[in-house]
């Protein structure tokens, strides 16, 4: 009960000068998470049935329960399963996690490109977390690995051309 009171003072917070006849895709976010907290109150099964219906935020929170092993067995291959699919649905922390995962190898192999593009996804939704760790895995890049990552982030700002209308150039 305490965590749901501090999440929505939280949320309170976050949102200063959001009015409701003119409500942001941010607030409506926010609005809809809660409503999902509330659902669930923490137990793994209700976050599951959330998950399995595409609720992106149940999927983040079932993966993130996953690569814990926070009220579920760990098990990394189904973190990366459940982060996925929230990503797939422009989350950006799950952007995040995904990222990660393959930048770390865990739960999947380790690989740069798709870490690279993950993150960038997830910088151009806003993760500061993300725009900080993308010099360190550009740098740990073969040069032929930054063009094809340069070639996937190209395709990401053409699919997301809200995100960015830049040309991304291949890292040195």
């Amino acid at each position: 009960m305490n965590l749901r009171f501090a999440m929505s003072a939280m949320l309170v917070c976050l949102l200063p000068g959001c009015s409701d006849d003119e409500e942001s895709p941010r607030l409506r976010e926010e609005k809809r998470m809660m409503e999902v907290l509330r659902k669930q109150e923490g137990d793994p099964k209700s976050i599951m049935s959330a998950a399995r219906a595409g609720d992106a935020v149940a999927q983040e929170d079932l993966g993130i329960r996953y690569a814990e092993g926070r009220g579920v067995a760990k098990n990394p291959q189904e973190a990366v399963k459940w982060f996925r699919k929230a990503a797939e649905q422009d989350a950006s922390n799950a952007q995040y996690r995904l990222g990660m995962s393959y930048y770390q190898g865990k739960g999947i192999a380790k690989d740069l490109v798709q870490a690279h593009r993950w993150l960038t996804m997830a910088a151009g939704n806003g993760c500061q977390a993300a725009m900080k760790i993308l010099p360190t895995i550009s740098g740990d890049m073969t040069p032929e690995q930054k063009v094809e990552a340069a070639r996937e982030a190209n395709e990401i700002f053409e699919k997301h051309n809200d995100i960015s209308k830049k040309t991304v150039e291949p890292v040195k």
